[in-house]
């Protein structure tokens, strides 16, 4: 069941990226990216259909606080995702200067689908969240390659669910209605 919610996820992703393509956050954000939610893809782990992992999954509600902008500034502490890219370079390669913080974010392509309504942000969020992670999962899913940076990460989370959040990696439960998050998201997915 969780294998074909994960399938389902990535046809809808893909039929976004068909019609709206990926942003950089080495590009200027868009005016209209205020509130919805935004996948990252990790390059180095391509799946079927010329698509990529999903390696972070975040929201941003239109309360002027875009987290978008958060994680595409230099140095920002309040990006969790920035921090925790940040200590995995440092665990990985020390302070011989080999990567950037923004030289790894700012390249990860991203999906951005614009969604008005909190609840159905919050919502959407915590299922995606649940369904890529592999946090304690017999079967996994798209594994990322040995190379993947979340390996090198100090946060136990990361390394085993093989995505850069933390918050909701280990709360899948099969008895949770997924489907329902799916629906919702593809119909804000194709407006």
């Amino acid at each position: 069941m969780r294998e074909e919610l994960i399938k389902r996820l990535y046809k809808i992703l893909e039929k976004h990226k068909i019609k709206h393509g990926y942003h950089y956050l080495k590009d200027t954000i868009p005016s209209q990216f205020t509130s919805g939610l935004y996948f990252f893809f990790d390059e180095t782990t391509p799946i079927e259909n010329d698509q990529f992992k999903i390696t972070y999954i975040g929201i941003t509600n239109p309360n002027g606080n875009n987290r978008l902008e958060k994680h595409q500034k230099t140095h920002n502490e309040a990006s969790s995702f920035r921090k925790s890219v940040n200590k995995a370079i440092s665990n990985r390669f020390g302070s011989n200067g080999k990567l950037s913080v923004n030289d790894y974010i700012h390249n990860l392509p991203y999906l951005f689908i614009v969604v008005d309504n909190k609840e159905d942000i919050e919502k959407i969020e915590k299922r995606t969240i649940e369904l890529v992670s592999n946090y304690n999962h017999a079967q996994q899913f798209l594994v990322p390659n040995p190379e993947w940076l979340g390996y090198s990460s100090d946060k136990e989370k990361v390394c085993k669910s093989h995505i850069w959040n933390s918050q909701h990696v280990t709360n899948y439960n099969e008895n949770k209605d997924y489907s329902e998050a799916m629906d919702t998201l593809e119909k804000y997915s194709l407006s």
